[in-house]
């Protein structure tokens, strides 16, 4: 807030007295879970509804980068959602993940190593 007051009292935008633009577009990422269906939103409880989800983002707002929370507590419904996530958006779309600290040491393990080959860009 102090830098953006600073900007308005030499009548300069912030990105300038930040130094300048140092790009002119930047990627928005598409945020999905599993969550239940709430006045009228939602609604995505399965690897099949998540995937929709996301494939329909893409096609309305041309979203490359995808990232999620996938914390129901299964580990073998973590991996077969992010398998069918990369096989659905392909390999250009970027997949991130995090589940939120559920795992033990063992299952964090595993479920790295289970997705390892479908290219995630980051796993919080």
């Amino acid at each position: 807030a102090l830098w953006d007051i600073r900007g308005k009292v030499f009548g300069m935008p912030l990105y300038k007295v930040l130094g300048g633009a140092v790009r002119k577009d930047i990627p928005f990422s598409e945020y999905f879970s599993f969550r239940a269906a709430q006045d009228g939103a939602g609604g995505e409880m399965t690897s099949e509804a998540i995937v929709e989800y996301c494939l329909k983002m893409r096609e309305e707002h041309g979203s490359t980068i995808f990232e999620g929370k996938l914390i129901m507590g299964d580990p073998e419904l973590e991996i077969r959602t992010v398998r069918m996530l990369r096989e659905a958006l392909g390999n250009k779309a970027q997949i991130r993940l995090d589940s939120n600290m559920q795992w033990s040491l063992t299952t964090a393990r595993w479920v790295l190593r289970e997705i390892e080959p479908f290219n995630i860009r980051n796993y919080e």
